[in-house]
């Protein structure tokens, strides 16, 4: 059902958060997020700080519930990005 799916969905992106924070610090995730997109921003704090449904967002940003969520899957893929390279660059030294 659609509501199964979207709880798949929440887990998976619960999950890349996870993977993000434990291997960083909560400043490094916030300073990497600071450099996205303006969207991007958003729908991460909008799902993680104030801990809003993807229907919720969908409303506050006026999209549909497929649009936000696959919004905040790539935002939250290019967050995973961001931090794994800026953690490559403080592995080598750079």
């Amino acid at each position: 059902s659609i509501d199964q799916i979207a709880d798949i969905e929440i887990v998976k992106e619960d999950t890349a958060l996870a993977m993000i924070s434990n291997a960083h610090d909560i400043k490094d995730i916030f300073a990497a997020i600071k450099t996205m997109k303006q969207n991007y921003q958003e729908v991460i704090l909008l799902r993680f700080m104030d801990d809003l449904t993807i229907g919720e967002i969908a409303e506050v940003i006026g999209k549909n519930n497929i649009n936000t969520r696959v919004l905040l899957h790539r935002a939250l893929k290019l967050l995973q990005n961001i931090v794994h390279k800026k953690r490559e660059d403080k592995d080598s030294g750079t």
